[in-house]
């Protein structure tokens, strides 16, 4: 039996500890809260195996963009190059690298890649947005959320975030009042 996130993606090395802890780390990422990467390496230290726990990792210390950060997160790719992992952690991985690299239109391209076929995978979506915020990507901090909102509804786990972020985009390109209205939504979910 696969082991599943929150949001129906199979999570190569998990248990349901393991998926707990992941989405726990996930949702501070998503909030900017607590210590997202306290919490990921609580769950590494426990599943040394969980794929996409190493890759949550790298993107948590790569976002920095910083020479230490990215340190960081090169140690969390050799480590998630070293587990199995189906094709979607692939990607992540592959991303993970682009990112690690300095290449970050690589590594927009690939999430959108991901995005494509896996539209409910918020991680790639939430790491996406802050790139595209990062590279003053305006209209795919829009946009990419955009696309992905007909595989979302309210009751999802995480909408609350997608909402917001689709918000944040919605603002930066000038459209005030469907920003807050998307921003209000956000914050009635959470």
């Amino acid at each position: 039996m696969t082991t599943k996130d929150a949001r129906g993606l199979a999570m190569t090395g998990a248990d349901a500890a393991a998926v707990d802890r992941f989405e726990a780390a996930l949702a501070e990422f998503q909030c900017y809260v607590g210590n997202p990467v306290g919490t990921i390496e609580a769950a590494l230290q426990a599943r040394p195996d969980l794929t996409m726990g190493h890759v949550l990792r790298g993107y948590l210390y790569g976002s920095s963009l910083e020479a230490p950060g990215l340190r960081e997160a090169g140690l969390s790719l050799d480590a998630a190059r070293a587990l199995p992992a189906d094709a979607r952690e692939r990607q992540h991985v592959a991303a993970l690298e682009a990112l690690v690299a300095g290449a970050y239109e690589r590594a927009a391209h690939l999430w959108e890649v991901l995005l494509v076929e896996h539209p409910r995978d918020v991680l790639a979506l939430q790491v996406a947005h802050l790139m595209d915020f990062m590279r003053g990507d305006a209209r795919n901090l829009r946009d990419r959320v955009a696309r992905r909102l007909h595989a979302w509804t309210k009751t999802d786990p995480g909408y609350h975030a997608v909402a917001g972020m689709h918000a944040f985009g919605l603002e930066e390109m000038g459209e005030y009042d469907r920003a807050e209205e998307r921003g209000r939504e956000s914050v009635s979910l959470n």
